[in-house]
């Protein structure tokens, strides 16, 4: 099958590929538990459903039909229809995501609607921790990452594996705990412009280390593939825990003492293995993989 062929059913079939999926409640706990307890005491969230139930929204909102979905729609759409979900890498698009599910985040806190608060919460952990899981690198080119078997064809007995599946049915455990939250910003454009920043970065690191992923899969080396799986899972909880620090400060507490977004933070917490050069290297995706979803 030529290439171009296979994009084109890779942009059919990506709108039925789904994200983390279990690792999300992993993702979001380990983001809220690294945000100051006097700051979640302030700003009271339902902790307990929007790990379980609120960060699977947008995956659910597939799927719910009648008054669910009516109930759902205010969390899971934006006024002009378009879902939330996952970058599209049209920026107008995502920057209007971040700024809708961040506005009605900090008018609900603002507002001691913890219910609502939760369920936007729960969508804006979704469409970060979506974004930057690996399986989403080429999200919305190439959902099922088709590309990456026709760069780098599996062997014989793993013929019809499929990657994306494959990649995001599990992440390891790891902890937020020694990393202080940071601020993203001032005000609701500035959040979203900066947070957006950092998810398609996060993304391209994902793009980079598709194939040596694919590479771990096709030997069954599952601590190989962890390595990529935990990267991308620390990048989504360390933006939901900025993310929502950040709205607690915009909602109108007073924080505690915290580095703004570009600036160092006080002490560094390392929790993936950081990539070398060689790595880097070794791992780039040929220049139409790499570009592919360049933000317009």
């Amino acid at each position: 099958m030529r290439l171009p062929v296979i994009l084109s059913l890779a942009v059919l079939t990506c709108a039925n590929c789904h994200g983390w999926g279990e690792p999300h409640r992993a993702i979001t706990r380990a983001a809220l538990e690294s945000i100051p307890a006097e700051a979640r005491a302030r700003w009271a969230l339902d902790q307990a459903r929007l790990i379980r139930e609120y960060c699977l929204y947008p995956d659910d909102y597939h799927a719910a039909t009648g008054e669910q979905r009516a109930r759902m729609r205010v969390y899971c759409e934006k006024p002009d229809g378009r879902l939330i979900h996952n970058v599209t890498w049209h920026r107008q698009d995502d920057i209007a995501s971040l700024e809708y599910t961040l506005s009605a985040l900090v008018a609900a806190l603002r507002g001691g609607n913890t219910d609502s608060a939760s369920m936007h919460a729960g969508v804006l952990a979704h469409f970060l921790e979506d974004s930057t899981c690996p399986a989403h690198a080429l999200t919305p080119l190439d959902g099922p990452l088709s590309l990456i078997k026709e760069l780098l064809p599996p062997p014989a007995d793993k013929r019809e594996i499929a990657l994306h599946g494959v990649i995001e049915r599990s992440a390891p455990a790891f902890s937020l705990s020694s990393r202080p939250p940071r601020s993203m910003g001032g005000s609701i454009p500035e959040t979203a412009r900066n947070l957006l920043e950092r998810v398609y970065s996060a993304v391209r690191d994902n793009r980079a280390n598709l194939l040596d992923l694919a590479r771990a899969l096709y030997r069954d080396d599952d601590a190989g593939a962890d390595r990529f799986r935990l990267q991308g899972a620390v990048a989504g909880g360390e933006l939901l825990a900025d993310a929502c620090y950040t709205v607690f400060q915009l909602a109108g507490q007073t924080p505690v003492s915290s580095p703004r977004f570009g600036q160092p933070p006080a002490t560094e917490h390392v929790s993936a293995p950081r990539k070398d050069r060689a790595l880097r290297a070794s791992t780039r995706i040929p220049r139409l993989a790499r570009s592919a979803g360049r933000p317009e």
